[in-house]
């Protein structure tokens, strides 16, 4: 049964309760994908996590600052790119739910042009970051009005400059039921690190699914 609510139009208990119901009738696929995940996530953030350094020849800690500085702008690249590609893998099973095909590992491995994927989450990062350090306020509204901007690149295969402009446009739109549904996804997440961390691997697909069906929603498309 379709789901078609008007363009620019939904219900965030509605994209909830479908997150949640998709991720119910595929649960085993779901929390395995998600374990895949967060296990790549901490390895590399424990890989490329802080450098220290120690010396008492000052001249050597200059030119190690200067090495283990350049390292650090390595390690942060290099975990941005692979965070985005893990970000885009859960979006990419997201947006198969709301089509009505079950998400797997085979799916959620059909990125298309991972090249706009890896720029696109560059992109969202660098400008967010940016942002944060402009008093942090419109850094959190910048990752509010890109949220989706993955997800424009996946299913419209739009570059990332465009899927910017486009998530923007979108969110821009429905600030309302928007704000509403990203408030109840931090509050989902919350509750699932709270239930000793394990309920995350459940809290993560039910809010990137609900994310994708408020996505389809806003543009009239509906999930099936």
């Amino acid at each position: 049964m379709s789901t078609n609510p008007p363009a620019g139009v939904f219900s965030v208990g509605a994209a909830v309760s479908y997150g949640w119901n998709r991720f119910k009738a595929n649960t085993v696929q779901w929390v395995l994908i998600m374990l895949v995940i967060v296990v790549i996530s901490v390895t590399v953030d424990f890989a490329f996590g802080g450098l220290d350094y120690a010396s008492d020849d000052a001249d050597a800690d200059a030119s190690l600052a200067v090495t283990f500085t350049l390292a650090g702008v390595g390690s942060a690249l290099a975990t941005a790119v692979i965070n985005s590609l893990l970000q885009a893998a859960v979006l990419r099973g997201s947006l198969d739910e709301t089509f009505g095909r079950k998400a797997s590992f085979e799916s959620v491995l059909r990125l298309g042009n991972i090249v706009d994927v890896v720029l696109a989450g560059l992109l969202t990062t660098v400008l967010t970051l940016i942002g944060l350090l402009l008093f942090v306020l419109p850094g959190i509204v910048f990752a509010f009005v890109s949220w989706f901007t993955l997800m424009f690149v996946l299913d419209k295969q739009q570059s990332p400059v465009t899927a910017v402009m486009s998530s923007v446009t979108l969110v821009s739109a429905s600030i309302g039921p928007c704000l509403l549904l990203a408030l109840a996804s931090i509050g989902i997440i919350i509750l699932g690190f709270l239930a000793c961390g394990v309920g995350v691997l459940a809290a993560l697909p039910v809010v990137s699914i609900a994310s994708a069906y408020a996505y389809r929603a806003l543009q009239g498309e509906g999930a099936a």
